[in-house]
């Protein structure tokens, strides 16, 4: 739960960032 909110509250720049991360898979 803590992270589907945190990913939730997540910026669409961060969000970003993280996809770039995961091979532009999302979360």
């Amino acid at each position: 739960p803590g992270v589907t909110y945190t990913f939730q509250a997540l910026s669409e720049e961060d969000r970003k960032l993280w996809m770039d991360a995961m091979d532009g898979k999302e979360p």
